[in-house]
């Protein structure tokens, strides 16, 4: 089962555990960090989800996970809070901050800031438009989840090249980079063994 299945199976099994106690369902992931495989859902309160809250919600959908047997991985399930720093994740998230304050972390600096604190002027399925020292920023939601491209509005400026989106310095970093992985590669492939690897990053300029 594919991990987005894993993720809509669960919230499907959860949802009437949260809802018959008058919780609210912010989300579910399921994600690999190390050798491990985490199922995690966040739920939330008026007034701020507890322990209690989490044990309960955790003992029933374990009983209904079991039952169900569907993820053939070992996995670890969490339930707890979204925390202070809650993000905007789904539609009604977003629709609740409208016109309000909202904190933006970007993957890429924009005139030398990664952080920005603005006004939630609008969203849609791709785009999220924040206000900000009187400019309007708008950031390409589905780009900055995969931390692949500066979280800018790459869609309306109609490109992803690089001369266009990095500029001469970061152009210059981005090669020095590329030139290093792939003589490390090549090392990877001219070794037989982690001795000889040893041997030949001595004796080697990557860079």
């Amino acid at each position: 089962m594919k991990r987005t299945e894993i993720v809509a199976k669960t919230e499907e099994l959860v949802t009437p555990i949260i809802e018959e106690n008058h919780f609210e369902l912010v989300d579910v992931e399921y994600v690999r960090e190390g050798a491990n495989w985490y199922l995690r859902v966040y739920a939330d309160k008026e007034g701020g989800i507890n322990i209690d809250d989490c044990v309960l919600i955790s003992r029933a959908l374990e009983e209904k996970l079991d039952a169900e047997d569907f993820i053939s991985d070992a996995y670890i399930l969490e339930v707890s809070s979204p925390g202070l720093g809650r993000p905007l994740k789904k539609e009604k998230d977003f629709k609740r901050s409208l016109g309000k304050s909202v904190e933006c972390k970007l993957y890429k600096a924009i005139n030398k800031q990664k952080e920005f604190e603005g006004i939630l002027k609008d969203f849609t399925e791709d785009t999220v438009t924040i206000e900000t020292e009187g400019n309007e920023l708008v950031l390409d939601r589905k780009l900055s989840e995969k931390r692949m491209f500066p979280a800018i509005d790459i869609p309306k400026s109609s490109t992803r090249r690089e001369d266009l989106l990095l500029n001469k310095d970061e152009q210059e970093a981005v090669e020095i980079m590329r030139r290093a992985l792939k003589s490390i590669l090549n090392m990877f492939s001219n070794t037989k063994n982690n001795n000889e690897l040893i041997e030949m990053v001595k004796k080697k300029k990557i860079l």
